[in-house]
């Protein structure tokens, strides 16, 4: 069980892609595979067929007829040629006959479901295999050309801790790597982090040198990562669009909008048909030889697996629409964002600091731009740090960019006519070159002590350096198998799937119930509905004296997947078999489906919380998880922690201060940075999120019942306090009613029996909880939601909140100056965004590491305020750098000391 447990724990996705990769070659993958196994235990373990045998037929001929009928295939044929039918006698009157040539029955042969777990696994592989291409192929990059220098850190650093990685030796193990942050205490902590980007600008730095140096300039020189992402991606598309259409012809179907007819039906409550291959009922012939004489056997089976088949099917047709839509629009975003040179100038622009554009005038700032982007990132350097911020967030993209910046200013001014891309490689990357040379210490390399004393710049101009970096380049090829082995190492380090299984910590109880425990509970219901549907008996029929076991179990396989209908036991049996039709009910087999979907409805919220909070540079999980670190019980651990956790605090918010919205695609969706509001409003709107969602599903809930008053579950409850047995609602009727035809001797014979749907006494002990759990949560969630409108955007609780901690902690004292100062460093320091972060932290850490942390950002902000820095002097060419400031605090105007 550890084992297993291990496994799938180092079952996660990479984060060398953007989320729509990740949703194509992960979760679509784990999904189909996950089908795929079901689907076989089901098909090669369980009973996926059963058959209407002669009465005659033994035991074990029994067990034989169902092992042939699988194994060797059925054929399927319709009883009657008259569709609807209206009575007994269109039944009779037009029968379709079993043919009579066994070739023609051979060619109505069916055995694609014996295939459909394999299926679902090539499936599984055509979405996993572009990110195959992606993590083969990229190996050939120049950037991927450096993995060799860093193999003997790598192999030294992989028996360190796992916080110890820092973001150069990720990237050397998971290739992109770079924007994956390898521990809290790293992504927090600025010093830490700053060092780690830095390294990443000397290697990409490195790389593009590199690039020059072995390839020379063609066409791929500098946009070969960037070609090969956008191959990846157009590849996603082109598989989405293949594999819907494969599914539509796979299905049968003639119009391409079958699976939106077949979601509008249930809507509505019709019963949508079959689409004819996936058939219920089906004809098997087999042969016996008995005395030297070859008998054959025609029997009528139902395959139940199909009824399972055809679900999983119809959510892939939606599943495969969604992700074609999202293949193609992410395709276009990343193609605008990358080719037009406007939008590289601006992305870089946005993050740059305040201090790089002041140096120099409006045109040469432009001009090195250009020149920026265009011969030290080139397109490869830009797609990487659109890949960085993607994954990484705003507080890392803006230091690479910086570093890479400065980078660059620096080898201009040493050399402005040319960038000295020769020193760059020689002298700053020396450190990483004696690494590599110290860890292949042979006399053979170019940098052995004999050729110490021998002219760097002579010998860059020899064929030798140029044969020295091709050798480096071959060297890679023989360290990749360490490297591809060492990668499984740090997998089983990453044991991080089942912390997805417990709740985070930035957010509240209310959201946790939402999208952590109610999932759970109907995960639950889900689960235990589907072992009993398809494992357990969930139906028990009537049948009649005569019938043996196996037309029982025939029968009762029969009604369950072809649906029974409901009819009062005071009412006659109608003659009309349209109205019988019309009587229906099938939405049984799909409750356990409807719950799931449920379950995901309730996480959804929750996903795009975690998908887009980090965007405002604040990384909310990573500052709340070690605020409740249990490491905080020790006095020294806690002190570290709550400067480290200080520190990122006041790096975001200044970051979000700074950040221009006008150099970005699509900058207006950041104003709410520039203003300190992002994560608030983003919060609300999740809350927001949050009631709709329960609302609707109340509202879903209700109308699904069928029941004749909105209060249903009031109704019921009442009536059990009372002691009154509550009557059914109809929709989950207990006994209902099944026709069924059988051939025999080449006639259709048509059966009424009655039957206990027990899974229907479940369903709707489950559905009353369900009504019950949301209208309670739905309270809490609406009250929730606006006590969180009424704190954060109250300036006066804002302050109450602040002002609380910071008297714990002596720091200010209850005069009105002082409040006024607390005012000040809550509207222009800490901002929305600041004091929503401390209410998280102080909801799920507890008021001491709340009040430290409070105290700290209050030490440092008055210190400042104490011993302000001078802003930079602009010249005149600049004074018109900031008029599209908007802050809201711009104006503010200071009160007078003695003023009420």
């Amino acid at each position: 069980m550890d084992k297993l447990t291990q496994y799938l724990s180092s079952i996660k996705p990479y984060r060398d892609c953007d989320f729509i990769d990740r949703l194509n070659s992960f979760y679509t993958v784990i999904g189909t595979v996950c089908f795929a196994v079901l689907v076989s235990g089901w098909s090669f373990v369980g009973t996926p067929i059963q058959c209407w045998f002669p009465a005659y037929f033994k035991g074990w001929w029994i067990q034989y007829s169902l092992d042939y009928c699988y194994v060797q295939n059925t054929y399927f044929l319709p009883f009657t040629k008259s569709m609807p039918l209206k009575n007994y006698w269109d039944l009779i009157r037009n029968p379709i006959d079993i043919p009579e040539s066994v070739e023609k029955r051979e060619e109505r042969l069916i055995g694609y479901y014996q295939w459909v777990p394999f299926i679902l696994a090539l499936v599984a592989v055509c979405f996993w295999m572009p990110m195959a291409f992606w993590r083969a192929l990229n190996m050939h990059s120049v950037i991927i050309d450096n993995l060799d220098l860093y193999v003997s850190i790598f192999i030294k650093t992989m028996l360190q801790p796992i916080v110890n990685f820092n973001y150069t030796q990720r990237f050397i193990l998971h290739d992109f790597k770079i924007c994956d942050m390898t521990s809290i205490v790293e992504h927090v902590e600025p010093l830490s982090r700053q060092k780690n980007v830095d390294k990443i600008a000397q290697l990409l730095d490195h790389s593009t040198v590199l690039s020059a140096r072995l390839h020379g300039r063609n066409l791929f020189t500098g946009r070969y990562i960037l070609l090969l992402y956008l191959a990846v991606k157009i590849y996603y598309v082109i598989n989405a669009i293949m594999l819907f259409f494969m599914l539509q012809h796979f299905l049968g179907v003639e119009d391409s909008f079958w699976g939106a007819r077949v979601f509008y039906n249930l809507v509505y409550g019709r019963q949508w048909e079959e689409t004819g291959n996936f058939p219920r009922v089906t004809i098997c012939d087999f042969e016996v030889r008995e005395l030297g004489n070859v008998h054959r056997h025609s029997v009528q089976c139902v395959l139940m697996i199909n009824m399972f088949n055809e679900k999983i099917f119809l959510f892939f047709w939606w599943w495969f629409v969604i992700l074609a839509v999202l293949n193609f629009v992410n395709l276009l975003c990343w193609i605008a964002s990358i080719i037009f040179d406007c939008f590289n100038s601006s992305y870089v622009i946005s993050y740059l600091e305040d201090s790089a554009r002041l140096e120099m005038s409006e045109n040469e700032f432009i001009l090195n731009i250009e020149d920026f982007v265009k011969t030290c990132l080139q397109p490869d350097g830009m797609f990487l740090l659109r890949l960085i911020g993607t994954n990484s967030g705003d507080i890392v993209s803006k230091e690479l960019v910086n570093s890479l910046w400065n980078r660059y200013i620096s080898r201009k001014k040493s050399n402005p006519k040319q960038l000295d891309d020769d020193q760059s490689l020689s002298e700053e990357n020396q450190p990483i070159l004696q690494n590599y040379g110290d860890n292949n210490n042979n006399n053979d390399g170019p940098f052995t002590d004999d050729s110490a004393s021998s002219s760097r710049e002579d010998f860059k101009e020899s064929s030798l350096y140029t044969d020295h970096l091709h050798q480096r380049a071959v060297n890679l090829h023989a360290n990749l198998k360490i490297i591809i082995r060492l990668k499984f190492i740090h997998l089983s380090l990453k044991l991080d799937l089942n912390k997805a299984l417990t709740p985070h910590n930035d957010d509240d109880l209310v959201d946790r119930v939402n999208y952590y425990y109610t999932p759970i509970i109907i995960a639950f219901f889900s689960l235990t509905l589907s072992a009993k549907q398809y494992v357990g008996q969930p139906i028990q029929c009537w049948v009649p004296a005569q019938f043996t076991g196996a037309w029982e179990q025939y029968t009762e396989n029969y009604c369950f997947v072809q649906n029974t209908y409901f009819l009062q036991l005071t009412n006659q049996i109608p003659v009309d078999y349209v109205e019988r039709d019309s009587r229906e009910i099938g939405y049984y087999q799909w409750v356990p489906f409807i719950l799931a979907l449920q379950a995901f409805l309730f996480y959804l919220p929750c996903l795009i919380w975690r998908l887009t909070n980090w965007y405002s540079g604040i990384s909310v999980l990573g500052i709340t998880n070690m605020a409740v670190d249990a490491g905080n019980m020790d006095h020294e651990t806690r002190k570290k922690n709550v400067k480290t956790v200080a520190q990122h605090i006041r790096q975001s918010l200044y970051l979000q201060r700074e950040l221009s919205t006008s150099g970005k695609l699509f900058g207006f969706l950041i104003y709410g940075k520039h203003y300190g509001i992002y994560v608030t409003g983003l919060y609300l709107l999740i809350k927001f999120l949050y009631i709709l969602n329960v609302v609707c599903q109340f509202l879903i809930l209700n109308r699904f019942l069928g029941a004749q008053y909105t209060f249903w579950g009031f109704e019921i409850l009442r009536d059990l306090a009372y002691g009154r047995e509550w009557q059914e609602s109809g929709h989950f009727p207990r006994v209902t009613m099944c026709d069924f035809d059988v051939r025999v001797l080449g006639n259709l014979h048509r059966w009424t029996v009655q039957c206990v749907l027990m899974i229907n006494m479940f369903n709707e002990k489950i559905y009353l909880f369900l009504w019950w759990w949301f209208f309670i949560i739905s309270i809490f969630t609406f009250l929730n939601f606006f006590y969180w409108i009424f704190v954060s955007f109250n300036q006066n609780m804002q302050v109450n909140f602040i002002s609380r901690y910071l008297r714990v902690s002596d720091k200010i004292s209850d005069t009105l100056p002082e409040q006024r100062r607390v005012s000040k460093f809550v509207r222009r320091e800490l901002r929305p965004d600041g004091v929503f972060l401390l209410r998280i932290i102080a909801s799920n850490a507890g008021d001491i590491i709340a009040t430290e942390l409070i105290k700290d950002l209050w030490t440092v902000y008055d210190a400042k305020q104490n011993h302000p820095t001078p802003p930079p002097i602009q010249s005149k060419k600049n004074m018109n750098y900031d008029k599209n400031d908007q802050s809201p605090y711009k104006e503010e105007k200071m009160p007078l000391a003695g003023s009420h």
